[in-house]
């Protein structure tokens, strides 16, 4: 059964985008925050604190995932070669703007670091297995009942996350853990997936509050950045904290209602872009040290106002740069590519 469109979660997809670039600006080896504070002191607090809130981004973007495609037994080679020409596209234009401006040189070097951009986004290359798996995991899903799926979250729940969560992972062979990746890895991505099925199947809205949701949220996000001052697995994605957090945040924008949300699913369809483009490795410190320039800010009373007007700025720019590619395609690559069979095949499983 396919749904129609929810504004709410594309709303979340906005969210999910900005807490990823809020990540980057705590980075230190993007915007540096975290790295650049002095013990003891507020902005120390705030970038930790921040740190937690928006380490759920990656997590919400699979539970939104499990939510909309836990139905679907289809393939579509469409989609998976719209990702790579993003990726593709962009890691070649901005490497020729980093030599433009100054940034890099063209060399040997700088050209394989180029390639290593498209290629090396995490995220994506996790994100783009999940998608290929996504239909032969809905078997599974189609085949339990709600009593077996909720026992079948919880074995993934205790060994993906709140077992690593306690431990140190020390290595693959050491069976003091089941996870050595953090969250970053595939295990992470199918756990959030079934609990985004588990929510599209199961779940009854009318059991919820969101004000109730959102104290829980900002509750979890205090006690995780206690922990993260002793504790650094706290910034791990399968972190059990960052696990609940995702949940609570996927659920306060599940029933928000929105009724009118054109512009607002423009801006989630260009998420994906946003990401590739803001963090690529050529530019993305430039971005937020030289343009927004974050590094004045790390001992400043206005780090929260560097901060939101820095990653509204980004947010904004790279999404109207992904409207104007899009413009660009429409008339001309996505022509091409409408007329290949095998491009837009879809894959019944």
């Amino acid at each position: 059964m396919e749904l129609k469109r929810n504004y709410s979660l594309d709303l979340l997809k906005i969210v999910s985008i900005l807490f990823v670039i809020i990540l980057h600006y705590n980075y230190w080896e993007i915007g540096g925050l975290l790295s650049n504070t002095q013990p003891g002191t507020l902005n120390y607090f705030i970038a930790r604190f921040t740190e937690i809130l928006s380490i759920i981004a990656c997590n919400l973007f699979v539970l939104i995932s499990g939510y909309f495609l836990c139905n679907s037994n289809k393939i579509k080679i469409r989609k998976i070669v719209d990702i790579i020409v993003l990726l593709v596209f962009y890691g070649f234009v901005i490497y020729i703007v980093s030599i433009f401006i100054g940034l890099t040189v063209f060399n040997k070097e700088t050209l394989k670091l180029m390639f290593l951009t498209i290629d090396d986004r995490w995220f994506i290359n996790i994100y783009l297995l999940l998608y290929i798996l996504h239909p032969y995991i809905n078997k599974i899903i189609s085949n339990i009942n709600k009593k077996q799926h909720i026992m079948l979250i919880a074995i993934c729940v205790f060994f993906f996350s709140v077992w690593s969560s306690i431990l140190k992972p020390q290595g693959i062979l050491n069976l003091n853990t089941f996870v050595v990746d953090g969250g970053y890895g595939i295990t992470n991505f199918i756990m959030l997936y079934f609990i985004g099925a588990y929510i599209r199947l199961y779940y009854d809205d009318k059991k919820m509050n969101k004000l109730v949701l959102f104290i829980m949220y900002i509750c979890f996000s205090l006690l995780g950045t206690f922990i993260y001052y002793n504790f650094p697995n706290a910034i791990r994605y399968n972190f059990i904290i960052n696990v609940i957090n995702s949940i609570i945040v996927f659920l306060i924008f599940k029933n928000i209602k929105i009724t009118k949300g054109k512009t607002i699913s423009k801006f989630a369809e260009c998420s994906l872009a946003i990401y590739i483009i803001h963090e690529n490795s050529f530019i993305r410190r430039y971005i937020y040290r030289n343009i927004f320039a974050t590094s004045s800010f790390y001992d400043s009373p206005f780090l929260l106002i560097n901060m939101i007007y820095s990653c509204l700025g980004i947010f904004i720019a790279c999404g109207i740069i992904e409207f104007v590619r899009k413009f660009i395609f429409n008339i001309t690559i996505n022509k091409l590519i409408d007329k290949s069979k095998f491009l837009n095949k879809i894959i019944s499983i």
